[in-house]
């Protein structure tokens, strides 16, 4: 496992594909995992009956004895006596009457075993079909995670159960180590020279056609907001498309050495893979800059509610990727998804966590 962890390292060091989160959808079930190896399920309703939205949450670290968190509506089942399954009530064992010894996950084992092969579960006998979820694609859902999390065969997989013991161990979260940058830049930026400013709009209008709608006809196009990256490097903001509720960004870098504007390298996470690789001119939605750190977030539906956010930090050579969230089921309450995640070690020596680098992990 070090060797692996070592490897992987240097991977990304160089740049390369490294490992990342993935996300998966079955049936009415959405499935999201980090980098780390923590996992979650989100279960839905039967049918889209508006808002508000009631939904069943399973969540698991990575750890052989991670404890399974279980939310109906935002209550922990764990703590109920009983739930209604198939129409009929399903006794919930209490956690407190287990013998010492005994795993404190039997309970929930015990209840999502009976859910796999069940249609609909619900929190009182008279719940309304939009508080009743559909269990269609859990069992898949599972299975997924057993997976990913190198269960299958053990005790305390949820569906591939087996004689094993254990689980994969948590994989260590990346560290990106911060360049040092000028950090008390405004929103506005800086000044930037008028050939540096003509050298990146030529490059945007070469480059940008495909992601970007504006300012390859207008003359007046206006100067590039820039940010210092350290050492007379400029890392250049362009304005490229707007809709009612939000707008786009691409971002080019202007070496002062070499006089030339090139795309700006951004590790980018393949949510359906999982591979994490440094690409060049990507469209960016709502873009905060400060301090050598990039944000961006795009709200599903316009005005939110659901959405991708995600968060990069300037090593000195390329923005590495500190955080990555995804929640695709709109209006839904605990339906988002930590998809990776990185620590950053800043240039007075402190290492923050990937919260702290990306703020709180609100649910949109």
């Amino acid at each position: 496992m070090r060797l692996l962890w070592l490897l992987a390292c240097a991977g990304i060091m160089a740049g390369e594909a490294t490992a990342g989160g993935v996300y998966r959808e079955f049936g009415r079930w959405s499935v999201g995992c980090d980098n780390a190896g923590s996992c979650a399920a989100f279960g839905m309703p039967g049918e889209d009956f508006g808002e508000p939205r009631t939904g069943l949450r399973i969540e698991r670290g990575p750890a052989p004895d991670a404890r399974i968190s279980v939310r109906l509506g935002g209550e922990d089942i764990a703590e109920a006596e009983s739930v209604v399954v198939d129409g009929k009530l399903h006794l919930i064992e209490s956690r407190q009457s287990l013998g010492a010894g005994q795993s404190l996950n039997l309970p929930v084992l015990s209840l999502l075993k009976r859910l796999q092969d069940a249609e609909t579960v619900a929190t009182v006998e008279d719940a309304p079909k939009e508080q009743t979820i559909s269990l269609k694609g859990l069992k898949a859902a599972l299975l997924f995670v057993d997976e990913r999390q190198g269960r299958v065969g053990t005790r305390e997989a949820f569906v591939a159960k087996g004689e094993k013991s254990g689980a994969r161990p948590p994989m260590p979260l990346p560290l990106v180590r911060a360049a040092k940058v000028q950090g008390s830049v405004s929103s506005a930026g800086v000044d930037v020279s008028e050939p540096v400013a003509r050298a990146t709009i030529a490059r945007y209008r070469e480059t940008a056609r495909k992601q970007c709608t504006r300012g390859f006809e207008d003359n007046d196009f206006g100067k590039p907001v820039a940010f210092p990256l350290g050492g007379g490097r400029l890392l250049l903001e362009m304005y490229c498309w707007s809709a009612a509720y939000q707008a786009g960004s691409v971002f080019y870098i202007y070496d002062p050495g070499r006089r030339i504007v090139s795309d700006a390298p951004f590790e980018l996470l393949d949510t359906k893979t999982g591979q994490v690789a440094v690409r060049r001119g990507e469209s960016f939605t709502n873009a905060d800059v400060g301090g050598g750190s990039v944000s961006a977030m795009h709200k599903g539906r316009g005005v939110g509610g659901c959405g991708e956010a995600r968060q990069w930090q300037w090593d000195g050579s390329v923005f590495r990727l500190v955080s990555h969230r995804l929640k695709v089921q709109c209006g839904y309450d605990s339906a988002s998804f930590r998809l990776y995640g990185a620590k950053v070690r800043k240039p007075d020596g402190s290492i923050s966590s990937p919260h702290e680098s990306a703020g709180e992990d609100e649910d949109f």
